[in-house]
């Protein structure tokens, strides 16, 4: 059977992003801009930080030893909290200058953002800083592939305190 001119000419027909918007191209000159998708700046780099141990820690109680816990969020360069405080921890461990944690973290983080490593001295009233580690999460990135295996390093502590001494072993991830 013979198709008709109708059905003909409605099968022939392509639409084109002129013809969606309306307004020929050669009304414009070119064809109409189509609208892209921008991700959002703090759309999600899904970030895994394994806070394994810590090793030649500072002793800073009166028996020579310490009893150090880890805290970890995310701040923007300029150091400001980041829209959703993700502030995490780790349990502390009892007289030691050589804790084992094995605890993990999850972020959602942008590449802008740094992530905080604080390494504390828990104390009867209160705590004491032993040493701070911030990473761009950019850098952190940059030894990964997303979706691949974990790279666990030693990094040393670093100041504000006067005196610092000690190393983190932490483990990142790039989740999918």
């Amino acid at each position: 059977p013979a198709a008709t001119p109708t059905a003909t000419a409605a099968a022939s027909a392509k639409v084109t992003p002129a013809a969606a918007t309306g307004k020929p191209i050669a009304e414009t000159g070119r064809p109409p801009e189509v609208p892209r998708a921008t991700p959002a700046k703090s759309a999600g780099i899904q970030l895994q930080a394994i806070i394994f141990s810590g090793r030649n820690l500072l002793p800073m109680d009166d028996n020579g030893l310490s009893d150090p816990y880890v805290t970890v969020k995310l701040k923007t360069p300029s150091g400001a909290k980041v829209d959703k405080d993700q502030r995490q921890a780790t349990r502390y461990i009892k007289e030691t200058l050589t804790p084992c944690w094995c605890e993990v973290f999850k972020f959602s983080a942008s590449r802008e953002d740094v992530l905080c490593i604080k390494c504390w001295d828990k104390d009867l009233f209160g705590h004491d800083l032993m040493g701070v580690i911030n990473l761009p999460v950019s850098s952190i990135l940059a030894k990964l592939t997303a979706g691949g295996p974990a790279v666990i390093e030693w990094i040393p502590l670093q100041a504000p305190p006067d005196e610092v001494r000690g190393e983190l072993q932490i483990g990142f991830t790039w989740l999918l």
